[in-house]
């Protein structure tokens, strides 16, 4: 169990960061350097991802028909991890996803 996660334990974690990395690269901004900067932490019992920009977080559209295909990346990570901290500060936003370890 590579992490302290089963199979489908890695899978989600693995696309709930996809979403995160994702979003900060479409909807963000690098930093002075041209990058966005990524972390994990492993615990004893958590393992957590976490993703900062340095754009300005807009909450999405909800129900638009413009919107049907976007807006829906917070929701797909919640889904898929057991909490999902976003950050909003000036200067940039981090989005904390964290999955419970066996």
């Amino acid at each position: 169990m590579a992490y302290g996660l089963d199979a489908n334990g890695r899978y989600e974690f693995v696309v709930a960061a996809n979403e995160a990395v994702t979003n900060a690269i479409r909807h963000g901004a690098s930093d002075s350097d041209g990058l966005i900067r990524l972390s994990i932490d492993a615990d004893a019992d958590r393992l957590t991802f976490a993703v900062r920009d340095h754009g300005t977080f807009v909450m999405p559209a909800v129900d638009t028909v413009a919107q049907a295909e976007r807006g829906r990346g917070l929701a797909l990570m919640a889904s898929l991890v057991d909490e999902v901290e976003l950050r909003i500060e000036p200067g940039g936003t981090t989005v904390c996803l964290s999955k419970a370890r066996a």
